[in-house]
């Protein structure tokens, strides 16, 4: 593989190097700004989607043009085509069409794409495989293949004869940090950092491999001096334009009162996950930070305010962690009051009564919950709704195999809904309850 004057590799190191910073400062001191940079129709997806747009054009440029590799350019431009419209879920969310039937049975996000029918929110033995596959691929074209071209191994140089157009063997970075991050040991939500280096890391590729057919070079020859800075600040450019049309993109529709409201719920819903993760983390003043703009955006969440209490009271700060508790407990008074027969605020309760170390409380709230929603049951036998809450009381009363039978059932007569998919998927796991729920 070529050995290409320094400008562009100094412009490719320089670019990676300055998004794995960003992201790692972010995690540490910004959460707010790594949620925007990692969730679903926010600023970092649309840099996704747009670096995809990017290499979707050279390839095309390049599968048009006489050339070698026409053949997988042509193949790389559907890819990236079918990447952007399954990013967009083909404009579903944009026009606000509904899902489909099929999709909403089957999909894990119950979104019009094919990607979400194998991965999603929910952890399964296929998302794994994957996952794993994607991070084994990366590395084989954007580590391995190139460095055996370098050293002109059989295999690769009959591979490039077959048409395989490779990446410049420097980017191998580029490909290696993706594959570590697609495989989300973190659990910090980087496999969306991953899908941001892949399209840089080929739309590198592509106005490389454009460069050398301007110039009519192999692709194992140098380039000059000049033409490496030109495809530098080519690479700076294109890297630009991505970012300038994600940022515009996300503007234009925070204007749209129904697009902002999504991402003003998804924000919410990052903030309640990052919480978690940076609790996992012992990182207690970020956890504390983000339940407490989360409390002031729902002050009558006392799941919230559980949280809040916990993570103050292990961060050593006691008193708060009682004034929250007691918030908790203010809230479900009021709730309680508002609907006295809400089968939520009952178990709600128990939560927080056991927090409380009011006991007799939390056992009577508890009784209740069980027998309301077994009458239920009884009363509507067809409702999925009646055994999802019986499955929720009875984990609660430490019934694990009594709950996943109810929640197994609630799925059986709602196969559609995502809340007992999830649910399901946690229970096996035998992972615990969570605040939300209650």
């Amino acid at each position: 593989m070529t050995r290409s004057f320094a400008a562009h590799r100094l412009v490719a190191t320089a670019l990676l190097a300055g998004i794995l910073i960003l992201f790692a400062l972010m995690a540490a001191y910004a959460p707010l700004g790594y949620i925007h940079a990692t969730y679903e129709d926010l600023l970092g997806e649309w840099t996704q989607v747009f670096l995809f747009a990017l290499t979707l054009g050279l390839s095309v440029r390049l599968a048009t043009t006489p050339g070698p590799y026409r053949m997988f350019f042509a193949v790389l431009a559907l890819a990236c085509f079918y990447v952007v419209g399954e990013e967009i879920s083909w404009g579903q969310r944009l026009l606000d069409i509904p899902t489909p039937e099929f999709f909403r049975r089957h999909n894990l996000q119950q979104e019009t794409n094919l990607h979400n029918l194998f991965t999603g929110p929910v952890g399964t033995w296929g998302k794994r495989l994957i996952e794993s596959g994607v991070s084994v691929g990366l590395l084989v074209y954007g580590l391995v293949l190139p460095l055996a071209l370098r050293v002109r191994h059989p295999l690769a140089l009959r591979l490039d004869r077959l048409g395989l157009a490779l990446p410049p063997l420097y980017l191998w970075p580029y490909f290696a940090a993706a594959a570590l991050l697609e495989m989300q040991l973190f659990r910090f939500n980087e496999a969306e950092i991953a899908e941001l280096l892949i399209p840089l890391a080929l739309t590198l590729t592509c106005a490389w491999h454009l460069q050398h057919r301007r110039r009519g070079l192999e692709t194992t020859a140098p380039l000059a001096r000049k033409d490496s800075r030109a495809l530098a600040w080519q690479s700076l450019l294109l890297a630009s334009a991505a970012l300038f049309l994600a940022g515009t993109t996300t503007l234009t529709l925070a204007h749209s009162s129904r697009l902002s409201a999504l991402s003003s719920q998804r924000i919410e819903n990052g903030m309640e996950k990052f919480a978690l993760r940076y609790e996992r983390y012992e990182a207690w003043d970020h956890a504390e930070t983000l339940y407490q703009q989360l409390v002031a955006l729902k002050p009558g969440d006392a799941s919230l305010w559980r949280r809040l209490s916990r993570v103050q009271a292990l961060n050593g700060r006691t008193d708060e962690s009682a004034r929250s508790l007691q918030a908790a407990l203010q809230v479900d008074q009021d709730n309680l009051m508002k609907n006295p027969a809400s089968l939520r605020t009952h178990l709600s309760l128990v939560r927080t009564c056991r927090l409380t170390g009011l006991h007799e409380s939390a056992e009577e709230h508890l009784q209740f919950a069980l027998e309301r929603a077994r009458e239920w049951t009884l009363r509507e036998p067809s409702n999925p709704k009646a055994f999802y809450w019986l499955s929720l009381a009875l984990e609660l009363d430490d019934a694990p195999v009594e709950s996943l039978a109810c929640l197994e059932k609630a799925a059986t007569l709602d196969p559609l809904s995502l809340t007992y998919s999830r649910e399901l998927a946690r229970l096996k796991a035998q992972e615990p309850l969570a605040e939300d729920h209650l």
